[in-house]
């Protein structure tokens, strides 16, 4: 019975003595050397970008002729038809961007909008000739028909929010999404024949999506990724024989890390331009460096370091909601007019608390904890809810050794209780979930590749009404995946 784990303990051998393959020296010099990490500030930077996200434009059509002889068996003679039938559309869309953001250790603007234009226009028209020939007579009948369909819409988006600190750890939360959306169609159909008569339809349909939200907080929280970063590119250029780069520097470079979102968000070859200007923050020292080692010293953008955070912080906001919609259809046929009008309005209140809170051990560690707590009130007579309480809350840790291995753990509950206005057939209940989670990526260049995880969750689900319920859910999951090679050779 043991046998079968033998292979996999020597697989598990290989992997761990094998070193004229595997990396050598990975990770940080000093992984309890995390001053840097307390010291680091963001910089003030920013980055703005107005593009023409989509834009199309469609041309086609469709001919088809068909003539057609038959004889017909019940009247024992001949009919002949002949069909024309032409279809066409065309279709334009454009979708003007536009993106700004702005980050400081006072401020963060972050505004995102959307334009979109659509049309589409789609018509077709059929002819249909047909003789009918038998031995007592010749009848010819024919019928013609056109449609017509017209779609006209427009969207336009607005993402804005601001995080403004009035002192050190006292800020202000602005925040808005809004979404219109519009959108028309136009139907109409004519002909010779009796059996569809003509007919025109008219489709108007607007939707009006608007959450403003206001807030308190207090607290700092930093994103110090980027000097992590930093600290590895250091790791990687005193491994090429070069002298450690200076406390500057290495701020510097932090810095410059901050902004390569920007650089990806603007530039299409993000790295030549984001490198050139590393190169000048270095003060020219990346110009010594052969190509080879600049290979590897830019691969510092490939490890896998999580996200990093540090401090704390916490905030109270209220959010109104409100949502529109009004579909309005007009048809008109053999002389009927009949509209049909549907209008849906909900309007919501929602304050949230939030918590969060990021600790690193050292480079290599990181705890964390996070709550988001929301309540909603509707503000609809018509509806049967007094409010809703949602819960998210989770306790983290993230284990990492640069590009060798990274382990994160998760414990997370989640919480959902609606209140009825009456207690009606409508009942209440609890649904309480508590998952417990980990995640695996391990990495040794050239040899193996091993990704896996496993979760564990129980859901608690409690209802009152007329007879009290109580469900326990118990599930759980596990999946691993592996790349390994036990020879490469290159001729």
């Amino acid at each position: 019975m043991k046998k079968p784990a033998l292979p996999f303990a020597l697989l598990f051998l290989t992997v761990c003595s094998s070193p004229l393959f595997a990396q050598q020296s990975i990770g940080f010099s000093d992984s309890t050397d995390f001053q840097y990490i307390l010291d680091y500030r963001l910089p003030d930077w920013g980055y703005s970008n107005f593009y023409l996200e989509s834009g199309s434009f469609q041309s086609s059509g469709e001919y088809l002729r068909i003539d057609d002889e038959l004889f017909d068996i019940s009247q024992s003679g001949i009919v002949t038809t002949d069909t024309d039938h032409n279809t066409h559309s065309i279709r334009i869309n454009l979708t003007p961007a536009y993106r700004y953001f702005r980050q400081s250790e006072d401020k963060t603007i972050s505004l995102n909008t959307r334009l979109g234009v659509n049309t589409c226009l789609q018509g077709s028209s059929r002819q249909l000739e047909y003789e009918y020939d038998s031995n007592t007579e010749i009848r010819a009948l024919g019928y013609d028909r056109d449609i017509y369909n017209g779609s006209y819409g427009s969207n336009y988006q607005v993402d804005l929010s601001i995080q403004n600190y009035l002192n050190e750890n006292f800020f202000l939360l602005t925040a808005i999404d809004a979404d219109f959306r519009y959108q028309w169609t136009d139907y109409s159909r004519k002909g010779s024949d009796d059996i569809l008569p003509k007919r025109r339809r008219d489709l108007l349909e607007r939707r009006l999506y608007l959450n403003p939200e206001l807030g308190i907080g207090f607290g700092r929280l930093r994103n110090i990724t980027p000097q992590i970063r930093a600290i590895r590119l250091n790791e990687r250029y005193k491994s090429l024989g070069e002298a450690s780069l200076t406390n500057r520097e290495i701020i510097a470079t932090a810095e410059h890390f901050t902004k390569l979102r920007g650089y990806q968000r603007t530039t299409d070859r993000y790295q030549k331009y984001f490198w050139g200007d590393m190169n000048q923050v270095l003060s020219g020292k990346l110009d010594a460096i052969n190509a080879y080692n600049l290979l590897y010293l830019t691969d510092v953008l490939n490890e896998t370091l999580g996200q990093r955070l540090e401090g704390f912080e916490t905030s109270i906001s209220g959010t109104f909601s409100y949502f529109n919609r009004l579909r309005r259809e007009e048809s008109k046929q053999l002389g009927e007019t009949s509209i049909d009008r549907d209008t849906d309005i909900n309007k919501a209140l929602i304050t949230t608390a939030t918590i969060r809170w990021y600790k690193n051990l050292n480079l290599n560690h990181q705890i964390s904890f996070v709550s988001e707590n929301n309540l909603q009130f509707p503000l609809e007579d018509e509806s049967d809810l007094k409010w809703t309480l949602s819960s998210q809350t989770s306790f983290n840790w993230l284990w990492t050794l640069t590009d060798r291995y990274l382990f994160t753990t998760r414990l997370q509950n989640q919480l959902l209780n609606p209140k009825r206005k009456l207690n009606t057939s409508n009942f209440d209940y609890l649904r309480n979930t508590t998952y417990l989670s980990g995640n695996l990526s391990y990495f040794i260049e050239n040899r193996i590749a091993l990704t896996g995880g496993a979760s564990v969750g129980m859901e608690i689900y409690n209802r009152e009404s007329v007879v009290t319920m109580k469900e326990k859910l118990f599930n759980w999951n596990v999946n691993a995946s592996i790349r390994y090679y036990f020879a490469r050779n290159l001729f």
